[in-house]
């Protein structure tokens, strides 16, 4: 008994420092002064050079289905918490928290005007396919469960073709296209993707067209392979058949993109891909788009030819197969739980125990009847608890800062943007496309919503004045986009400014909200240093909770000799 009790003080004691400890950490993190962190004194960056010349192309990384499934499902799930890693923040972001551009993604939206002219036409130069004339069936598809070939245009253009599943047509070939036009428009690099229909006349097989049988021995294709892919396609009335066109990416193919670590051989590849802000910020948007299938082996590493320098190759990085979003999953795979659970369904003992009285939170999801339309709705999606059918590293250590990032990405799509995506799918029925589109909107808010939520959502920073004093303005999202009238009303903020050593310079400033969410600080004093390096803390309150306050840094400029923006910290 006397052992006991000491296990249990002692227990009480590791619990108290551990309060103690996260009390401590809560209040340095609301209490008054700034942090640590400085910046040096130049413009942010916003492109990376990874594009140095790798000689040769990096080892292959296969895709082991079994062994992948296993490590996704069970051991990753163990070894993952008993690496006991400490919290890092994103280590690719700029001093701003951007992500700049690379190989990996590019600022198409944020630093850009991107028309919805450019999101209808994707990632694509020359458009699709040229259907004029006949197409060549160079081999059958390797890889995936839906029917398909690959073709070979009058002009030499290699495509990959799949076809919609007979009994639910257009759903994954326009489900597809939609996602990779605003997966593209977002920033992330992506296969170019067409929708088209073709006639059987036009396909002729290649004297030298091979496929691979059950066994996986390559064997000549013939007539009757082409025959029973078509048997296995949905004909429109017409005779005309409906399918994807994906035009080969050029260069080398190395695999999927490792969930960690980086790729031996890569030089330019110096940050381990679970510490990148672009793919763990990518789990946000992949639950607006109900993109469940996120895996190793729907990404694409690929040694390429830089076309600005004839002669250095790189890795460059796709994400692929987007067959399975906005709900098509849910349909095909007869899995309404789909984005809710993973394949392997903990909550089902749950609601085993409590003899199904416990309501599951995907429970009621409806199809809407429209063709071409998934088991997509804005009503059962939950942000927090959305689910791809495995665990994806990057995902699992996602922080509030990172969708941030990734919900400020996709507030900047606009209701165009999206019309653009959705049309490019082609439905057949515009009530189809107008429920699409409508809960696409209905989802990026909600999506958002839960994002800025978490965070001190301050942003669109814009410094004037260039004497003794500045005027800052800037932005609160959540309430600059109408994402929540509650708050709308709660919300306070203050700024005071302070010296690079954390020397106060003046009164706090009470700052009043301007129609649209906008606020200005006037008269913030900078330090009387060279530089004048100077930060301006902001504080927000809803109602009476203060929010983890945001430092932004400013300084003069030695070649410029102008005040601006160097750094933004968010405690």
């Amino acid at each position: 008994m006397t052992r006991l009790r000491a296990m249990a003080r002692a227990c009480l004691g590791v619990a108290l420092v551990v309060f103690a400890l996260v009390g401590a950490a809560c209040a340095g993190a609301v209490g008054p002064g700034v942090g640590t962190l400085r910046y040096l004194n130049r413009n942010p960056v916003w492109a990376v050079n990874d594009r140095n010349h790798v000689a040769e192309p990096p080892g292959f990384h296969p895709e082991f289905l079994l062994l992948d499934g296993f490590d996704d499902a069970f051991y990753r799930r163990i070894t993952l918490p008993l690496e006991m890693r400490e919290p890092h923040r994103a280590k690719n972001v700029n001093s701003l928290g951007e992500v700049p551009d690379s190989s990996w993604f590019e600022n198409r939206l944020g630093r850009g005007r991107l028309t919805a002219a450019a999101v209808a036409r994707g990632p694509g130069i020359a458009g699709g396919p040229d259907v004029a004339n006949p197409l060549v069936v160079v081999s059958g598809k390797i890889g995936g469960a839906s029917a398909g070939f690959i073709v070979e245009d009058k002009s030499g253009d290699r495509f990959i073709v799949k076809f919609d599943n007979p009994s639910w047509p257009i759903l994954e070939t326009a489900s597809d296209v939609i996602t990779q036009r605003l997966l593209w428009a977002l920033g992330y690099h992506v296969s170019d993707n067409q929708v088209v229909t073709f006639r059987r006349d036009q396909l002729q097989l290649s004297p030298t067209a091979t496929v691979r049988d059950q066994h996986g021995y390559k064997r000549k294709m013939t007539e009757r392979d082409i025959e029973t892919n078509l048997a296995r396609a949905h004909r429109d009335r017409g005779g005309e058949y409906r399918a994807l066109f994906s035009r080969f990416i050029e260069g080398t193919l190395l695999g999927g993109i490792y969930q960690e670590g980086t790729r031996p051989g890569d030089g330019n590849d110096t940050i381990a891909h679970e510490y990148r802000r672009e793919l763990r910020g990518l789990r946000l948007i992949c639950a607006w788009l109900q993109h469940t299938d996120m895996k190793e082996g729907n990404t694409l590493a690929v040694w390429i030819e830089d076309p600005r320098q004839p002669g250095v190759h790189y890795v460059k990085h796709f994400l692929i197969d987007f067959g399975n979003t906005l709900g098509a999953f849910a349909v095909l795979g007869k899995r309404p739980a789909d984005g809710h659970v993973e394949t392997l369904d903990w909550d089902y003992f749950v609601s085993a125990i409590t003899f199904g009285l416990w309501k599951r939170p995907w429970e009621g999801v409806r199809h809407s009847g429209y063709e071409g339309v998934g088991l997509f709705d804005v009503e059962h999606f939950d942000p927090a608890g959305f689910s791809p059918h495995g665990p994806y590293v990057p995902f699992l250590l996602a922080d509030p800062y990172d969708e941030f990032w990734a919900a400020k990405q996709m507030m900047l799509l606009t209701a165009a943007h999206i019309a653009a995506a959705v049309e490019q799918g082609k439905l057949r029925d515009q009530r189809a496309a107008d429920e699409l589109q409508r809960v696409l909107i209905g989802r990026q808010r909600k999506a958002a919503r839960y994002a800025f939520r978490r965070v001190n959502p301050l942003d669109r920073f814009a410094l004037t004045g260039d004497g003794a004093v500045v005027q800052l303005c800037f932005a609160d999202l959540l309430l600059a986009y109408g994402l929540d009238d509650v708050d709308a009303l709660s919300s306070r903020y203050s700024a005071r400014a302070y010296a690079a050593d954390g020397r106060v310079l003046g009164e706090a400033r009470q700052l009043t909200r301007r129609a649209g969410g906008s606020l200005c600080s006037v008269g913030l004093p900078l330090a009387r240093t060279a530089d004048q390096y100077t930060i301006i803390r902001l504080d927000t309150w809803r109602g009476s909770r203060q929010l983890r306050p945001v430092e932004v840094h400013v300084a003069r400029s030695s070649a410029s000799r102008m005040i601006r923006i160097i750094g933004i910290h968010r405690r």
